[in-house]
């Protein structure tokens, strides 16, 4: 999944997050509503009675507030050293909030209570929640248990340790994280969108699944900062979500040629995307990343966290997709290796042995009917990312087009000015011949040529990479000539029918392809 909010806060068990001081300003200051309104002090009360333990009490650090992704967050803790955790969403005020917002946030506390009695996956408990602005606190608000451990983020590029432990607990981690994970699998719809369940009454707690509703899309808007919640779906293809968040995502100005051709490419790589009648949607895990996978130090999962967005998905990018933080190579605006000021990251070829690990850790867990259905998922999640995020866009559908396309397949032809100076020195090449005793078959030959301009080269469709390409396979962010002509040639709309589908079909078997694990 893609990077988001979360990667603005400072590590912690209770919510997953970074900071730098002149982005904390601008991120924090999104906070501020919702803080002016909610009455912390009531927090406390609320906590002590729905605990109900004689002779604890608790306490809470109000001026040392945790910020999730999207989430104001504060430690509860009591005299018998239990800890919570307070959840309030940012849009939790009456300018933002409404009926379909809380019925988001109880599909999400549901499904995880769901989880919980259905799984072994280490989720924290939900205690209480309230979706309602007429409570003590003013806001909505989830009460769930801590979780111990540490990040991933926190271990896994650990100085301290040896090549050996490290790489063991490395491993650890990856398989504790796929059992985890893999065990979502059994839980499948036919629709995109979150969950609904039947209403519980007495005793029995036993949640059962209803029906998939719409699902929610929430980010800040970028001029006023204010957070804006958007309802999507539910959606019956992988296809019609994808091209949902793309249209959700884009950004509503106009674009030069070469930017409109990137968006029509990844609307052409959607369209390749392999579909069948039947299709399931597997309950899926959204913000698959580092920071909210818990460890122990030997790196046994001891908690997930930060259950936001929780929902069935496509198959292809569901819950037995890579975790994130091996596949950052395939998001080139977040991956920042070889830079001196970037977080530490893995190498690319380092990233590959790792997916091929990741494959064969689910291999002898669920068998290779699964790992193979599982094998090319970055390939579909970077698809994701670029239409859910205008920022990673570009520089992505870059980097799946010169894997995917693997050079040029045809040439393009931009302007009538260049197709008169195109007849124009045909002319005289074809006076030259005749001058120089050229004959019909040098006329016939040029005929030839020109009919078949459209066809791929047998070097372009056999050669893994384009020449010019192969020069700069490390350099995730190059652009070479033939793919900048591709995007301006498709933002222009001049790319016949016959070579969209040559060049949709080239994707096609790019996907499908599995030797992308090992390139």
């Amino acid at each position: 999944m893609p990077a988001s909010a979360s990667d603005r806060i400072p590590s912690s068990p209770a919510c997953s997050t970074t900071t730098s001081s002149e982005d904390d300003e601008s991120f924090l200051a999104a906070f501020d509503v919702l803080r002016s309104v909610i009455k912390l002090e009531k927090l406390v009360n609320i906590a002590s009675h729905i605990r109900s333990v004689p002779s604890t009490d608790c306490t809470i650090d109000i001026e040392k507030p945790l910020y999730g992704s999207f989430n104001l967050v504060y430690v509860i803790t009591f005299s018998d050293a239990t800890k919570w955790i307070a959840r309030i969403p940012i849009h939790g005020v009456k300018e933002s909030w409404s009926d379909r917002a809380a019925a988001s946030m109880e599909s999400q506390a549901l499904t995880m209570r769901f989880i919980k009695q259905n799984t072994t996956i280490p989720i924290p408990e939900i205690i209480h929640y309230d979706t309602t602005l007429d409570n003590e606190l003013g806001a909505p608000f989830v009460l769930m248990s801590w979780l111990d451990g540490k990040s991933v983020s926190s271990v896994w590029h650990d100085s301290k340790c040896d090549a050996q432990t490290l790489a063991t607990r490395r491993e650890n981690i990856l398989c504790s994280v796929a059992k985890a994970m893999g065990q979502l699998r059994f839980f499948n719809a036919n629709k995109v969108g979150e969950l609904q369940f039947e209403p519980t009454s007495g005793e029995d707690k036993k949640l059962r699944f209803k029906q998939i509703t719409s699902m929610h899309s929430l980010h800040l808007d970028e001029e006023t900062e204010d957070p804006v919640f958007k309802e999507l779906g539910p959606f019956n293809s992988t296809h019609e979500y994808l091209l949902a968040l793309t249209r959700d995502s884009r950004p509503q100005r106009e674009f030069i040629d070469y930017t409109k051709g990137q968006w029509k490419l990844l609307e052409l790589m959607i369209d390749a995307i392999p579909s069948r009648n039947g299709e399931r949607f597997l309950l899926s895990y959204a913000d698959y990343d580092v920071q909210n996978f818990l460890v122990n130090p030997e790196g046994q999962l001891t908690g997930v966290i930060d259950w936001d967005g929780i929902a069935t998905y496509p198959t292809c990018i569901g819950s037995l997709r890579y975790p994130g933080w091996i596949t950052r190579d395939w998001d080139p605006l977040i991956y920042g290796y070889g830079d001196p000021d970037s977080r530490p990251e893995d190498s690319p070829e380092a990233l590959r042995k790792l997916r091929a690990l990741y494959c064969h850790i689910v291999e002898e867990e669920f068998g290779a009917e699964v790992s193979k259905g599982m094998m090319n998922s970055h390939l579909y999640e970077a698809i994701e990312i670029a239409c859910r995020n205008p920022m990673n866009a570009s520089s992505i559908i870059c980097l799946l087009a010169r894997r995917l396309i693997r050079g040029p397949l045809f040439n393009i032809v931009f302007t009538d000015e260049m197709d008169d100076e195109e007849d124009e020195e045909a002319d005289e090449d074809e006076g030259e011949d005749e001058d120089e005793g050229g004959g019909d078959d040098d006329v016939a030959q040029e005929e030839d040529g020109e009919n078949t301009a459209d066809i791929p080269s047998e070097a372009a469709t056999k050669s893994p990479l384009a020449a010019e390409d192969a020069d700069h396979e490390q350099d995730l962010t190059y652009i070479p000539g033939w793919l900048f002509d591709l995007f301006e040639g498709l933002g222009q709309e001049r790319v016949t029918k016959e070579q969209l589908d040559i060049l949709r079909e080239r994707i096609r078997e790019g996907l499908v392809c599995t030797t992308h694990i090992v390139e």
